[in-house]
């Protein structure tokens, strides 16, 4: 069997609660409460780009941390970008929610929105501890 390595913890875990939260509701629209997928948010989320809205910029910075896991350093500092991105997403009040460009009001937010959160936290978090570790250990010896 083989073991895992407590480096590549943090690295599993973000990537597995980012997949998960792709299956869930991201947040709610309209006075319907209108569910709006985590999945068709990420697949068109760009698109909110044109008209200002920079949260969605948080999955790819997100993804550029997962791909310098080895360089602890910047993967820290992407992460922290990603998060705070998808974190002020909560001070969002509406979104272009039709191909029209017509807005609604963002009335809740979904489990996949807050696993979307957790996943960027728990790398970054992961990675930063992990980071501080080594530069201790490299201090003792």
């Amino acid at each position: 069997m083989k073991k895992i390595n407590i480096q590549s913890i943090p690295v599993i875990l973000g990537t597995l609660l980012y997949g998960i939260c792709l299956l869930f509701e991201a947040y709610y629209i309209g006075i319907e409460r209108e569910p709006q997928y985590a999945f068709f948010a990420l697949i068109l989320g760009w698109v909110g780009l044109f008209g200002g809205y920079y949260y969605w910029l948080a999955n790819p910075l997100f993804i550029v941390s997962l791909l310098l896991y080895k360089k602890r350093l910047a993967s820290v500092v992407f992460g922290i970008l990603a998060f705070t991105l998808a974190f002020l997403f909560l001070n969002l009040d509406k979104v272009i929610a039709n191909e029209a460009g017509m807005y609604e009001p963002i009335v809740g937010y979904g489990v996949g929105y807050y696993l979307w959160l957790l996943a960027m936290f728990v790398y970054t978090a992961g990675q930063f501890c992990i980071m501080c570790i080594s530069k201790e250990t490299e201090k003792i010896t």
